[in-house]
């Protein structure tokens, strides 16, 4: 017997059908939620040049034959939670098998949600820029996990 112009097998085909395509679609969800791998606190885009006062680096520079007075390192900070430190840490190598010095550290608490570009300036000490290999380390709340390192040399190219 229908009512109201349903009939009782349609309207549960209907209703199993409705079911089964929302557990289909709740099931898809899950598997897409685990599958991804959990956010990161991410540093990326590392770009060490000459300073300037657009604080942009057009383009990377790995080797520095002669120096300029200031170098910048700018970065893209995405997915790092408000109010947690980025630490920008310059250090110098002397070569790749030394361990590093620590020239200048900077703390930066992020204030934003979004990703931001920031930017960070290492001055040339007095008697000018020892030749070596230097690096820029930046990390969230200065945990070895979330760090992120770029390393530049500065002297004559062989």
């Amino acid at each position: 017997m229908a009512i109201c112009g349903f009939h009782p097998f349609r309207w549960r085909v209907a209703l199993w059908v409705v079911v089964s395509r929302a557990m289909i679609l709740a099931i898809s969800i899950a598997v897409v939620s685990c599958s991804r791998t959990p956010t990161e606190n991410r540093i990326q885009d590392i770009v060490i040049c000459a300073y300037n006062e657009s604080h942009e680096c057009d383009r990377p520079i790995a080797e520095f034959s002669q120096p300029p007075s200031l170098l910048m390192a700018t970065a893209e900070i995405a997915e790092v939670p408000v109010d947690q430190q980025i630490i920008v840490e310059w250090r110098y190598l002397a070569d790749e098998s030394d361990m590093p010095l620590v020239i200048s550290t900077l703390n930066y608490a992020k204030t934003s949600s979004e990703i931001i570009s920031m930017f960070a300036v290492l001055g040339q000490p007095d008697n000018g820029w020892p030749v070596g290999v230097y690096e820029i380390v930046l990390s969230v709340d200065d945990s070895p996990d979330k760090m992120t390192r770029q390393s530049f040399v500065i002297g004559p190219t062989e």
